[in-house]
């Protein structure tokens, strides 16, 4: 028996295409909850008719919709999961079973998110301290998505990190083109949150660190990616991965280049991309 089983919180629009693989993965999960900031295709009514509980809120931002949806929840345990995000049936077996044992609700379960890019799993490129910290289930009691994260949320929490085995797919870029467009769109919110920090623009150091700390990285993936093709076992990841990994090169140089412009112009959350994203997702299935 599982106490206060967590809930699924969504935080999208326009996702008709995923959300039915989303809700299903989340099944077992005492409530489902949909937090909808307007769409206009068939994702609310394919989430009704999946026997999701649907709300409609305006957009807060990541983080306010986010938080939103905790307050909604019918249960203090709560996860948060994306609709282009597949929770495994191992995942979910241990979610399940470490509520099951009344664990402490100070407490935060970090969950193994992998990229699905191009129809094959990619080398992850995060930062080991934040794969380590990567808090999907909480109790909302005792922990908060954290205020100074516009994007790229983080959940804070008041006792200790504990991994849950099992893969969070993340289904995130049907293809190069989505990958760039979802770059772009994020970049003028990732530009902003670097200007809070340095109203007057980053200095020189801080530019020339983050670029040459770029750059390492792809030629560390790359080299990483040349080892795994010598690989047969790896050998499906050549493909994928010679594409994937300039193109987060290209996502760090685009967050750069925009923070000189992103106070001229009128900030984008990416929806008008949603109409060509999802005809790329089709043609991908």
């Amino acid at each position: 028996m599982i106490c206060n089983n967590p809930d699924r919180c969504n935080s999208d629009e326009n996702e008709e295409v995923l959300i039915e693989r989303a809700i299903r993965s989340a099944s077992w999960a005492e409530e489902v909850l949909i937090v909808d900031s307007g769409s206009t295709d068939k994702t609310c009514e394919i989430a009704t008719r999946l026997g999701a509980r649907v709300v409609q809120q305006p957009w807060l931002g990541w983080r306010g919709q986010h938080q939103r949806a905790v307050e909604l929840a019918l249960h203090d345990w709560v996860m948060k999961v994306d609709a282009d995000e597949v929770i495994s049936k191992e995942l979910a077996a241990s979610i399940r079973q470490a509520l099951g044992s009344d664990p402490d609700p100070r407490d935060g379960f970090v969950v193994r998110r992998v990229d699905e890019f191009m129809g094959r799993i990619v080398p992850s490129s995060v930062r080991r301290r934040h794969r380590d910290a990567f808090v999907r289930i909480f109790n909302r009691r005792f922990s908060v998505w954290d205020p100074d994260k516009a994007i790229h949320e983080k959940v804070k929490i008041t006792g200790q990190f504990r991994k849950l085995p099992g893969p969070l797919l993340h289904w995130r870029n049907a293809s190069f083109s989505r990958m760039l467009e979802t770059y772009s769109a994020n970049a003028d919110v990732e530009a902003k949150a670097i200007l809070k920090d340095h109203p007057n623009g980053p200095p020189l150091l801080l530019i020339a660190t983050k670029a040459v700390v770029a750059v390492w990285m792809v030629l560390r993936d790359l080299w990483q990616l040349a080892l795994r093709h010598a690989r047969l076992s790896a050998f499906v990841h050549a493909g994928p991965g010679s594409v994937h990994q300039p193109g987060e090169g290209l996502g760090e140089a685009t967050r750069r280049c925009r923070q000189p412009t992103v106070g001229r112009i009128l900030p984008t959350d990416g929806r008008s991309f949603g109409l060509k994203s999802r005809t790329q997702l089709r043609a991908h299935h």
